[in-house]
């Protein structure tokens, strides 16, 4: 479902789970209040872009559950989130590596990227990570350091 740029206000409903709904794109629009953690429902969820909105308060804890542990693509950048990132986004499977972009930067996030975060890099052998973008003041691992420049990074 992409409702991208469409100048949306307001808060996101608090919906019942979709069950075939696999991409959601709410970037781009005027939408604020917490991000609501009903998101965690939706099982099939893999892309997930809330980016370039007013979304304020952290992130729920339970986001890393999001897609039954599988989602590929979480973009949370430029907004007004603050507080710290949620450490475990690792499904604890070696042989399932899902998460391969998270996108950060510019929001008012605290303390620093955990290891396990940062663990998913696709360096490392553990994870497929091939792009994270977090503002260089919570990033401080070996997947952010090198490239710590407020841009998107591959390999």
């Amino acid at each position: 479902m992409s409702l991208y740029k469409n100048q949306f206000t307001g808060t996101i409903p608090s919906w019942n789970a979709i069950p075939s709904l696999f991409f959601l794109d709410l970037g781009f629009n005027a939408l604020t209040g917490t991000l609501p953690e009903s998101l965690v429902k939706f099982n099939r969820l893999r892309r997930v872009y809330l980016n370039n909105n007013n979304f304020n308060g952290t992130i729920p804890i339970s986001f890393p559950e999001m897609g039954n542990k599988k989602l590929t693509q979480l973009h949370l950048n430029d907004n007004d989130l603050s507080g710290e990132v949620p450490a475990d986004w690792w499904n604890g499977r070696s042989y399932q590596k899902f998460l391969l972009e998270l996108r950060l930067e510019n929001n008012n996030f605290s303390g620093e990227l955990s290891e396990a975060l940062c663990s998913q890099d696709v360096r490392t052998g553990y994870g497929e990570m091939v792009e994270v973008n977090a503002d260089c003041d919570i990033c401080s691992c070996s997947l952010c350091t090198p490239h710590c420049n407020w841009n998107p990074f591959y390999y």
